[in-house]
């Protein structure tokens, strides 16, 4: 109900209903969305990245974990990068599709040419970006590093006002407003919800287009907000 109505995922919910009955954690949850958009599965695997920032099948698969697994990897040292990775196609088509979900600890020094997690990204570039709900993480200061990386190697990006905050973004970025944005929803549970003056004034004094849909936080209060961006090259 949250990802199809409400537009984004809570950790509550998903902590709660993945990690019950036979078909537990996210793999379930992909494989159905596909299927129910007409794609024929071809294949999914459990992969992992190596130190080198490749992909690779995993060797030791963790697979769903419970918030105590979690809690003890973490106890142990960080958790390595892991994930899926669904291979897929539309019928009567040749083309093969991807998609690869990577769960990956978020850290100032994840960008790292030593670690896995930088050599990874830094393969990734250029890319397009879409972000949404991360309560407001990207806006603390220990992200910067991180909003840098994706302002300066971005080519596209779809978020709403929980995404990167709009002083990181340069006058090569264009932006197109829509929705209603009026400062950031407050969440019950989170005290940080920062509101963007840049954005308040940039909302009241530039034309916006309508919103159709609900979009991240904006969901609780009837007030998604959207951005598109393209960057100038």
């Amino acid at each position: 109900y949250t990802i199809g109505v409400d537009n984004y995922l809570r950790t509550n919910t998903m902590r709660a209903h993945l990690n019950r009955g036979p078909y537990r954690g996210l793999l379930p949850v992909l494989l159905m969305f596909l299927s129910g958009l007409d794609y024929e599965i071809d294949y999914a695997r459990r992969i992992e990245i190596n130190p080198e920032g490749d992909i690779i099948t995993a060797i030791n698969p963790r697979g769903y974990q419970t918030p105590e697994d979690v809690q003890s990897s973490l106890n142990s040292g960080r958790l390595p990068p892991d994930g899926l990775e669904i291979v897929f196609h539309k019928p009567g088509s040749q083309q093969l599709r991807r998609i690869i979900y990577i769960r990956m600890w978020i850290a100032d020094d994840m960008l790292a040419p030593s670690r896995p997690e930088g050599r990874f990204l830094s393969k990734q570039v250029p890319f397009n970006i879409m972000l949404k709900s991360a309560s407001y993480f990207l806006h603390r200061p220990a992200a910067e590093r991180l909003c840098r990386f994706l302002v300066k190697n971005g080519r596209v990006v779809v978020q709403d006002d929980s995404g990167i905050p709009l002083r990181y973004f340069s006058e090569t970025w264009q932006m197109r407003l829509y929705g209603d944005y009026r400062g950031a929803t407050p969440l019950a549970d989170q005290p940080f919800h920062p509101t963007q003056p840049d954005m308040l004034a940039r909302y009241r004094d530039q034309s916006t287009s309508p919103l159709p849909f609900d979009y991240g936080y904006g969901a609780l209060n009837g007030r998604s907000n959207l951005q598109l961006g393209y960057q100038s090259q």
